[in-house]
């Protein structure tokens, strides 16, 4: 049987190669060996229901965790099956389309929605990597979302309010009143602040070193989650060594501010100090931090991105959004009109910014129709799941593109325009089929932190957008032709392809 070598897997292995010592090359060219010996081994089975794409299975696993969106749309082009089947290492992959498999997905009470996460995914830091536990008398993720709903209840959330703005003024005033920024970055420098400010204490968001220490922190835990540290578990490589680092750094980091305020004898409203109160060990405290940020941050930052580019490219809907908040400024703000901008904005009850900003949330709902794409993945926990006829086993796993939905011109007309019209009564078009809008989860899984990651996003766009002018320009400060293109392969922050980076002009208005 003649073999052709893919060529993503080719280069993305000579590139690790190059950096990786001699030793290593050894065992890994080994490990390859083995993987492509024994692709064509695996039990398939059979069904006449399931595609069945060819080549190997190394190669398959591969551009699954290098070109996701890539990969899943071009072998469903392939066929008019609503099924594919693959393996990642020695674990059988379905991935599936249509309006029942799709029901299916968001609400089947077997399927685990984290451990399909932890395994196809793998870039949220865990404890576990660096042998730390937390309480083991509770259940991790029963608990961790009883303790997210501490770190968002909505008297807390109400207090923070004018402390996050103080982060959000302070973060853009550092700036400049003019210039230029790259969005990606800024905006998701603020979002991340802010949701540290919340989920763990003021001596660290208020402290700017330390919190691009932590920022750089989670980047090299981004960058140590490749497709070789995923198909390779067992084998000791730099990136895998990186994550094991970048993980232990955080919980020394995240520590060192657990025991600050362990020792203050002055207790405050910190999401700290009530976890202490409650009589939690530091890695628990630690475990919850670490993953409220990182739930927080990896959509959050890059979305309000987005928001605010696709804002730049559509100034009439840009001037609706405008018109909307000078409207809740001027019905609820309640602070005097000499105060900054950012206080006069932390007047406006929690309530206001939730429930009367129906062309922001529009806005909203519509840039993350076209940034998430991405495709979640669900392991069946019973005996077997049965998916129109086709049988997915225990411990096996199925996979759904949002970008099915998300994309399709037969559910949104003209998919790749801008259009957050969509969603108006009486067009309705997130309705037309059952859960054909998924950017904030559905069925029995949706975003447990959505109210609060909308109200960080208003409250950036509303600073922005009221005390500053702003134009989207290139890299040579032009106006661009058109929006930039969606990296959709990015499976955890989803930014403009390299070719097609944009930057925001701008000039502040207001103080």
């Amino acid at each position: 049987m003649s073999v052709v070598v893919n060529s993503t897997l080719n280069d993305s292995l000579r590139d690790y190669w190059q950096q990786t010592p001699l030793s290593y090359l050894v065992v890994a060219g080994a490990a390859v060996l083995l993987s492509l010996s024994t692709a064509f081994k695996f039990p398939f089975s059979g069904d006449s229901k399931i595609y069945y794409p060819p080549g190997l299975q190394i190669v398959h696993a591969w551009k699954f965790f290098t070109k996701r969106y890539d990969f899943l749309n071009d072998t469903f082009r392939q066929t008019h099956k609503k099924f594919f089947e693959f393996y990642v290492n020695q674990y059988r992959v379905v991935a599936i389309r249509g309006e029942n498999q799709r029901k299916i997905f968001y609400t089947e009470k077997t399927l685990s929605m984290f451990q399909g996460h932890q395994f196809l995914v793998g870039a949220a830091p865990s404890l576990k990597d660096i042998n730390v536990m937390e309480d083991r008398s509770e259940d991790f993720h029963a608990a961790f979302f009883k303790r997210l709903l501490v770190v968002q209840h909505k008297d807390r959330v109400t207090t923070m309010i004018p402390a996050l703005f103080g982060h959000i003024d302070r973060h853009f005033k550092a700036l400049g009143r003019e210039g230029s920024f790259d969005p990606f970055k800024e905006t998701h420098d603020i979002i991340f602040e802010m949701t540290a400010r919340l989920a763990a204490c003021r001596e660290l968001a208020e402290d700017k070193q330390a919190i691009r220490k932590l920022i750089d922190i989670y980047l090299d835990l981004e960058h140590g989650v490749t497709a070789g540290s995923i198909l390779f578990p067992w084998f000791p490589s730099p990136s895998r060594k990186a994550k094991a680092n970048a993980t232990a750094a955080l919980y020394g980091f995240l520590n060192s501010y657990v025991e600050l305020r362990r020792k203050d004898p002055v207790t405050s409203t910190d999401t700290i100090d009530v976890f202490i109160a409650e009589g939690c060990n530091n890695p628990t405290i630690v475990a919850v931090i670490m993953n409220i940020v990182f739930a927080g941050v990896i959509n959050t930052g890059v979305n309000v991105s987005w928001a605010l580019v696709h804002l730049g490219f559509n100034p009439e809907w840009k001037e609706k959004v405008i018109v909307e908040l000078k409207s809740l400024f001027a019905e609820h703000a309640i602070s005097h009109a000499t105060d900054p901008l950012h206080i006069q904005l932390s007047s406006i009850p929690l309530n206001a910014w939730e429930t009367k900003t129906p062309v922001l949330e529009g806005v909203i709902r519509e840039t993350l129709r076209l940034t998430m794409t991405d495709a979640p993945s669900r392991r069946i926990m019973s005996d077997e799941l049965v998916l129109d006829g086709v049988v997915v086993k225990k411990g096996q796993f199925i996979t759904y593109s949002q970008a099915e939905v998300h994309l399709n011109p037969a559910i949104y007309p003209k998919p790749y325009t801008f259009d957050p019209d969509r969603y108006r009564r009486g067009r309705e078009e997130d309705k037309k089929e059952a859960f054909c809008y998924l950017a904030w989860g559905a069925g029995r899984h949706p975003c447990a932190g959505i109210k609060l990651a909308k109200l960080e996003m208003k409250m950036v766009l509303a600073m922005l957008l009221l005390g500053y002018d702003y134009h989207v320009v290139d890299e040579n400060g032009n106006y661009p032709a058109s929006a930039p293109r969606v990296d959709r392969n990015d499976c955890h922050q989803p930014r403009p392809i390299t070719q097609d980076r944009v930057y925001i002009e701008f000039k502040r208005v207001v103080e």
